[in-house]
């Protein structure tokens, strides 16, 4: 359980492992993203070519509302690499946003985030924390917090630990309705 995140210090939440038989494999953002949406990591890959098929359709219409950004978003390469089960050593290389949806066990960054957020219409809380009680900030320290979406939508949390991995946070509340964010001023 994990609790005393900014913006909203009064929350528990539960942060599920998110490893697939602790095998690394680059599946964790959509495996979390699945949970978050569909309430099962296992629709992990159904979340993946979800992203894919709306970025293809922003990509080809030019008069999308997010044609520009998208356009943008793609146009940079960043260094990523891919793993996996039965997959000897890993594969590294820079890619577009699109190769990284393209490429199988290909690492993704916070880069999806935006993408996320227009795919399914939500507001996700990113939170990025470290892991090591070396780093400059200690343990288990959120150093950064992100928003994506609009405010007035479903709100999502996910935790990006240690700079690699991340976690899908559920509030531990029995309420009927969502925990909300409050606005960032």
């Amino acid at each position: 359980l994990y609790s005393g995140f900014p913006m909203v210090e009064n929350v528990v939440f539960v942060a599920h492992p998110n490893f697939s038989g602790g095998v690394g494999d680059g599946n964790c953002y959509f495996t979390a993203m699945a949970l978050l949406l569909y309430g099962t990591s296992s629709a992990w890959l159904r979340v993946k070519a979800e992203h894919l098929y709306y970025l293809e359709k922003v990509l080809i219409n030019k008069d999308h509302v997010r044609h520009k950004f998208y356009k943008c978003q793609n146009a940079v390469d960043s260094t990523t690499n891919a793993s996996g089960r039965g997959f000897k050593g890993a594969w590294e290389g820079e890619v577009n946003l699109w190769e990284r949806l393209q490429i199988p066990n290909c690492w993704t960054s916070d880069e999806m985030c935006a993408l996320t957020a227009d795919v399914y219409g939500v507001f996700l809380v990113l939170y990025s924390f470290t892991t090591s009680a070396t780093s400059e900030y200690g343990a288990d320290t959120v150093y950064d917090l992100r928003t994506y979406g609009a405010f007035n939508s479903r709100h999502l949390f996910a935790a990006f630990k240690g700079g690699n991995h991340f976690v899908p946070l559920v509030p531990n509340t029995f309420h009927h309705y969502e925990v909300r964010l409050p606005r960032i001023s």
